[in-house]
Formats: structure tokens, sequence, C-alpha cells
């Protein structure tokens, strides 16, 4: 869903790319950008993993190479997100507002890596108010994005290292939950590699104004079945959610 101040910073990239790259070329990405952003208004089928990671509980450190430096972003730091696919600028600003965390991965003073941290509540479009009430002391660490060439060098997973270091140290959270598509395998793996567990599969069917959501567990260890009733209930405070009791074979990342 395109929230409303989206559309200032989408009309300000469609003008750069208009003098940068010429009408041809613009229209096309716009034809792109259309069948990605606006077909899902209409007809939406997907399907995410939710995971957790418990802070308190050792896990994997991994670090970043030396060459990249990592920034807590602020306002100032918004015109790098020009670089990535990233939420567009309006957007970014009223997520600082309301409390969220912006990481920065940068080399050469260029971002090539970018995530939020939210407190509080999660995005996710399968509520229909777009957002889902975080149980207290519990972070979500969301959009997480990486530049095409810098893809495959670990730099999610350094960064969750990062992330929870510093959730730690300022005593900000003692869990996380965030999700991924499940057909992101390299995402998906990635979070097992940082020392995340999935609990739960959403699938959520959309066509027009009418939705249906299913929730399943995908463990049967009894320490992540109070996150799964969390997801469930909330998502159920949504018309349309099936919940699924038995525990289906997980598909492995």
């Amino acid at each position: 869903m395109i929230v409303g101040g989206e559309w200032l910073g989408l009309l300000s990239k469609f003008v750069s790319s208009l003098i940068q790259r010429g009408i041809r070329a613009t229209a096309a990405r716009a034809m792109m950008w259309a069948r990605i952003r606006l077909l899902p208004v209409l007809w939406l089928r997907e399907v995410h993993a939710w995971s957790t990671a418990d802070l308190a509980v050792e896990r994997p450190r991994l670090l970043l190479p030396g060459t990249l430096s990592v920034v807590r972003g602020d306002l100032a730091h918004l015109p790098l997100l020009g670089s990535l696919d990233a939420v567009a600028l309006p957007e970014a600003a009223a997520r600082l507002a309301r409390g969220a965390q912006l990481w920065l991965v940068l080399h050469e003073g260029r971002a090539v890596y970018s995530g939020w941290v939210f407190h509080g509540q999660a995005p996710t479009v399968a509520a229909r108010t777009g957002w889902l009430h975080l149980p207290p002391r519990v972070a979500n660490p969301e959009d997480m994005v990486t530049a095409p060439d810098y893809r495959g060098r670990g730099l999610a997973s350094a960064m969750y290292t990062r992330i929870f270091d510093d959730l730690e140290e300022r005593n900000l959270a003692d869990r996380v939950v965030g999700k991924v598509p499940l057909g992101n395998t390299a995402n998906r793996r990635a979070l097992i590699k940082s020392g995340w567990r999935e609990f739960a599969h959403v699938e959520l069917l959309r066509i027009g104004p009418w939705r249906r959501i299913r929730v399943h567990p995908v463990s049967a260890d009894r320490s992540l079945t109070q996150l799964f009733e969390w997801l469930s209930t909330e998502l159920a405070s949504h018309v349309g959610v099936a919940m699924s009791r038995s525990v289906p074979a997980p598909e492995k990342p």
C-alpha cells in the first residue's frame, strides 16, 4: 500500500528520472513500478516466514569489513536512501518522527545498506491498518535493503549483530521479531545464521477490499508458542483470519 507521504517522493523520483534518463527509460521504469506497486492493490498473495531471536541467548557474531562504516541515521542522512530501493523520503521522515531507528552502512559516502528498527508497532501489509502492536520489550528490525552490487557479502547478518548489540547496550529490547518472504531463501538463511528461529508462516490473499489471512505455526517448541499466540491474536483483530493449530513440516530455507 502507498501511504500519503510517499506520493511526493515518487513524484520527485519521476522528475529526476526524466531529467537523467529521458522519456523512454522513465516510461519503462514507471511500467515496472506500476506492476510491482499498483497491481498488489488489486490482487496480492504472499507468504511470510516470521522469526524471532532472544537477545539474552548466545548467538553468532558476524562483523562488517573494515572498509565499511555504520551510522544510526537521522533526517540529515535521508538523502542517502536515494541510492537504494528503499522507502520514499517522506515516509522515511515519518518513520523517524514515530521513533523508528534508521541504520545505514556506508562505503565512500554511498549507502550500500539500510534497515529500520521499530518499537511499539511493526509495519505489515497483512494488517488492515498496516501496523501490528508489538509486545513489551520486543523490537522489529524491518525493511532491510542491500545494494545489488553488495549482496552476498554478509552485510545483513553482520548488521543484525550490530543492531542486537545496540538494543542490548541501550536496554531497549529483550527480543526481536521479523518477517521475510517465504521464497527468499537467502534472507532466511541470513536470519538463521544470526541466531533467529522461525515460529510462524503467514499467508495473505487480498482481492480488492477482501482479504484472507492464514497463520500456521512451524515449530512445536513451547518457548515459541507465546509469540505464535501474539501474532495470531493481532492478525485476528482483522477480518478473515484463519489460524492453524497443527504444525506442518516447515519449508527449509
